[in-house]
């Protein structure tokens, strides 16, 4: 038993040496670095249906997201009203 261990050892080695590996072998890639993104809080509030159907139609005509939307909303009225 131990001589055909080393038997199949011996031709296991010869056939690593001798054959191409069927994997490419492996790239290296440089890290990507994310960008950081400004901290966000969450927004929570109740609106009329009119209200909301507008701004969606809005949405829709601006190729805006309501979230894009309505930060630009919050800046114009913060800028309105800034001491």
């Amino acid at each position: 038993m131990k001589a055909s261990y080393e038997e199949n050892r011996k031709k296991l080695a010869e056939k690593v040496k001798t054959e191409l590996p069927k994997l490419p072998i492996q790239e290296v890639k440089p890290v990507e670095v994310k960008e950081e993104k400004e901290a966000e809080s969450h927004v929570n509030f109740w609106l009329s249906s009119a209200i909301m159907d507008d701004i969606k139609i809005l949405s829709i005509k601006q190729k805006k997201t309501i979230k894009e939307i309505g930060r630009e909303a919050f800046i114009d009225f913060i800028a309105k009203y800034k001491l």
